[in-house]
């Protein structure tokens, strides 16, 4: 039986690699989103039929120690083929490609390394490094130009991923949650969490009318929200005994669902935190997710356990689907509209990414190693990233 320690699991942050995901949606009808925790996680078709198209490697100017890729489509795009790839590495490096081909179209090379997942809202490219600072790109520019670069002022320490809602990016590292402005950086409000934040658990956003929250959740095992405009403290909601190494993901109706360290996921309501509902696995095992997909009107909340079974609930936190899987899970799952769900199985020598519908496997494709990393294209193919490359599935 495989056990991941919290210790291994912040390790991949080292790496570039954190298990946490911004989706990409504004303005683009065929934008993709990466696979993780943090928001909204669906593609928009589902016709991948299981052919590996092409895969890169760090030769291919993809560098060491491959991140999370992400998809982004600029406001003039035509069509998804005008589609871009992003995808940082451990040597500070974030290159732009063509998701057809695999063509380098730019790269931009930060002082640090790139961790986390971009994030590529409203034409910008954000990302934060390893040196403890968020970087803005200009994502239409060519080649990739900064438009601002912020020093959280911490050191070298490893922040979370970026969220932005346009006006604000909100970034969390060690004990505090940051707001900088979207057009220069500069530190619009900063809060002290009292506990320390994971690097693998981006802040999501949960938004109604005019009013939008930030919450975040930390190691010792709270779930915090602050007004997105001012930073005031709005709820802190603790998890005795449960750190939350895993970030939040929010519903249709702004439930907030966070997944726990030993095999529990918890529902909060997102104006004062209490707790709605709580399902455990009964594994004891850290959880990939959850992600939450939208069907219905209503949330249908999707995680794996790190040893070999998905999980699906609904809103009310029933057990509404458990599968086995065929090896170790190793990303968050990444949901389809059709209820088809895309994850990474497997360990060095036997990894792959499998599509499955309900009960049944539509596919599998070997990757050269335990990808960490899904995104998931409109047209339906697949990006895959593990350590060393990155796997283009159709």
């Amino acid at each position: 039986m495989v056990r991941r320690s919290l210790a291994t699991l912040l390790s991949l942050a080292t790496a570039g690699l954190v298990l946490t995901a911004n989706s990409c949606v504004d303005n683009a009808p065929w934008r993709g989103w990466g696979g993780g925790v943090g928001n909204r996680f669906a593609a928009v078709s589902d016709s991948a039929q299981g052919i590996l198209r092409w895969v890169s490697q760090p030769a291919d100017h993809l560098g060491p120690n491959v991140g999370c890729p992400i998809l982004w489509a600029g406001r003039g795009a035509g069509s998804w083929t005008d589609a871009r790839i992003f995808i940082g590495n451990s040597a500070g490096a974030l290159t732009e490609r063509l998701p057809l081909n695999d063509n380098l179209v730019s790269s931009f090379l930060a002082i640090d390394g790139v961790v986390g997942c971009p994030s590529a809202p409203y034409d910008q490219v954000l990302f934060s490094t390893s040196g403890g600072k968020v970087v803005a790109l200009v994502a239409a520019s060519m080649p990739l130009k900064a438009a601002w670069q912020a020093d959280l002022g911490l050191g070298s320490v490893l922040p979370t991923s970026p969220t932005s809602d346009g006006s604000s990016v909100f970034v969390a590292a060690e004990h505090f949650l940051f707001a900088l402005a979207v057009a220069d950086g500069s530190v619009r409000w900063r809060r002290d969490l009292g506990d320390t934040a994971s690097p693998i658990a981006a802040p999501a956003l949960s938004v109604l009318g005019e009013r939008a929250h930030v919450v975040v959740s930390t190691l010792q095992g709270h779930v915090e929200a602050f007004d997105s405009g001012t930073g005031a403290p709005l709820w802190d909601h603790p998890i005795p005994n449960e750190p939350l190494n895993q970030g939040v993901a929010i519903g249709i109706s702004r439930t907030v669902y966070v997944a726990s360290f030993t095999g529990r996921v918890h529902a909060l309501d997102p104006d004062d935190g209490h707790e709605v509902w709580s399902f455990d696995t009964g594994a004891g095992h850290p959880l990939l997710g959850p992600a939450v997909a939208f069907r219905g009107n209503q949330d249908w909340i999707y995680f794996a356990d790190t040893t070999s079974a998905l999980y699906v609930l609904d809103a009310a936190g029933a057990l509404v689907r458990k599968e086995s899987l065929p090896g170790l899970a190793n990303s968050v799952p990444v949901v389809g509209p059709d209820d088809v769900v895309y994850l990474s199985v497997g360990s060095a020598g036997s990894a792959a990414v499998i599509a499955l519908a309900a009960q049944s496997q539509v596919w599998s494709v070997s990757t050269s190693g335990p990808a960490r990393f899904l995104a998931v294209g409109v047209n339906g193919d697949v990006y895959a990233a593990s350590l060393s490359a990155l796997h283009a599935i159709r």
